[in-house]
């Protein structure tokens, strides 16, 4: 996926935020791959961008992505070979097997 100019600013602005505001870093990635967190707020700044002209997520936004990366690392730990998730929206397409 290309990422316009604007959403890799925006990216590096909250890459920015977050080491420089230790509460929020603690609540948001302190349980999370940073990587795969900035790739998914990404796609969504992207999509943000191509809608409605601007890549800022809303909290929202945040917060889903949170939750559901969250969620994603329990089941990884927990290995459950058996289980499998399926999640579509607008925005995301998430598989877990």
């Amino acid at each position: 996926m290309n990422f316009s100019n604007e959403v890799l600013i925006y990216i590096q602005t909250l890459k920015n935020f977050f080491n420089t505001n230790e509460e929020a870093k603690v609540y948001f990635l302190s349980n999370l791959n940073e990587n795969e967190f900035f790739d998914a707020i990404m796609k969504t700044a992207q999509n943000n961008f191509e809608k409605n002209g601007e890549p800022n997520l809303t909290v929202e936004q945040f917060e889903f992505l949170r939750k559901l990366l969250v969620t994603f690392n329990k089941l990884e730990e927990e290995n459950q070979e058996n289980f499998i998730f399926d999640f579509k929206s607008k925005n995301f397409k998430f598989y877990y097997k």
